[in-house]
């Protein structure tokens, strides 16, 4: 397969903008019609249960979440936390001058500081524009957000870097990861890996305060936006110092602003904190006092061997794909090297700060949630795809047993949140 995209007539083809449009529609009508079928087929739901009503709070907006939140089958689990947020905010969360020392923000009614307002404020722009529910705008921003990015990663800048059949191949990886349906689902990870793999691009094209900018904004849409913005920062030093240095005190003046620019997420979310709640690093008080422990590298280096076997034998089975993500990128990472340096540095540098916050954040959860985090860990599907390349009955069985737990566990587990079969039908077993 690798050998025919090399083919001249076949590599025009597959660069063109109306293939490489058809084939991000195909793969986000491929996400939509397994989720609706494990709906249907699992649990007997339609795609939207509830058509004529939309997530509402139906007793005042103090109430934990709207009503109505997970009528469509891609609005599950944390979905109903970035609808409340984006309809109402922190409105209900206490100000600063209201709290004591142990009247914490999250013990208030609907009050969701563990929760990053990016993505929900951009669902709720989209709902203020066009009057349409908010779950369908936080859904049109997911779907808007993975088409993009799937045309990024088929741009000529990845296959000329890759080549065609490499990355071709990566993009099918991606989609067929036991977490793809992500990518079409109310979540974060869509607007997030966009924003990623545009910041790395503007950085390619030199455009350094706009990649700037791109990865700063992850740092307000998720957590592990944070690796994109540290990313994206080593490798505007690495290029200023190296290759691309600049010949003017104005180009340094650029460089020196682009590199603080690449966190400005995070630093407007811990100045909004500490404006409404006195506290910058809210967040990770919150988390902590929520979930009863502290994320620690020293959890992540030496792991309760409780945490590990139910990573392993717990779905959605997180362990395994953790452990697959390390094991794929030692073997393919090489592929890299047809980079310039300092994209290297980036592309290592995401991946290295993705896969840490990921093992030192979710350690103590069994690592549950982790295999859609290391979506954002962009190189590793490139690594994937230089290793299975190079044998079709290899690719043929990693993407099958993808497949097959993205269907029979990862999916249905997303699909069948609070479902009364839930538990037996997706070989779920709490504790």
């Amino acid at each position: 397969m690798i050998a025919l995209l090399e083919r001249p007539e076949i590599r025009r083809l597959a660069s063109s903008l109306p293939f490489r449009a058809a084939v991000s529609v195909a793969f986000l009508a491929f996400h939509l019609v397994v989720l609706t079928e494990l709906g249907r087929e699992r649990f007997n739901l339609p795609f939207n249960i509830s058509p004529n009503s939309p997530p509402a709070f139906a007793n005042g907006p103090t109430d934990a979440v709207p009503a109505n939140w997970d009528r469509l089958i891609v609005s599950r689990w944390d979905a109903q936390h970035y609808i409340a947020l984006a309809l109402r905010g922190y409105d209900t969360c206490p100000r600063k001058i209201d709290l004591g020392p142990t009247n914490f923000p999250e013990n208030a009614p609907g009050c969701q500081v563990q929760f990053y307002p990016g993505y929900p404020f951009v669902g709720r722009v989209l709902t203020n524009l066009f009057r349409i529910p908010i779950d369908y705008s936080l859904f049109a921003v997911s779907l808007a957000s993975s088409f993009l990015l799937m045309m990024l990663w088929t741009s000529r800048e990845m296959t000329r870097t890759f080549g065609l059949g490499t990355t071709y191949l990566s993009l099918v990886l991606l989609n067929t990861f036991t977490t793809g349906y992500f990518l079409v689902a109310v979540y974060t990870e869509p607007l997030a890996l966009v924003l990623t793999l545009g910041s790395f691009l503007l950085f390619r094209k030199r455009l350094y305060l706009l990649a700037a900018l791109a990865a700063g904004a992850t740092g307000i849409v998720r957590p592990t936006g944070v690796a994109t913005c540290v990313a994206c920062a080593l490798a505007i030093v690495f290029v200023t110092l190296s290759s691309d240095r600049p010949k003017k005190p104005l180009g340094w003046v650029s460089r020196a602003v682009a590199v603080p620019l690449s966190g400005w997420g995070v630093v407007a979310l811990m100045g909004y904190f500490q404006y409404r709640f006195g506290d910058p690093f809210l967040y990770a008080h919150a988390i902590k006092r929520v979930h009863g422990f502290e994320a620690s590298f020293a959890s992540a280096l030496f792991p309760s061997y409780t945490f590990i076997t139910r990573s392993l034998w717990l779905a959605p089975n997180d362990g395994i794909w953790v452990g697959a993500a390390l094991f794929w990128f030692a073997l393919g990472h090489r592929i890299l090297s047809s980079a310039a340096p300092q994209d290297r540095v980036y592309w290592y540098g995401l991946y290295a700060l993705t896969m840490a916050t990921t093992m030192v954040g979710r350690v103590q959860y069994s690592y549950v949630g982790s295999s859609r985090y290391v979506l954002l860990a962009i190189p590793l599907f490139f690594a994937m795809a230089n290793v299975l390349r190079k044998s079709a009955p290899a690719a043929v069985v990693w993407i099958g047993l993808s497949m097959m737990h993205y269907w029979s566990v990862s999916g249905c587990y997303y699909v069948g949140r609070g479902q009364p079969t839930f538990e037996s039908i997706c070989n779920f077993h709490p504790g």
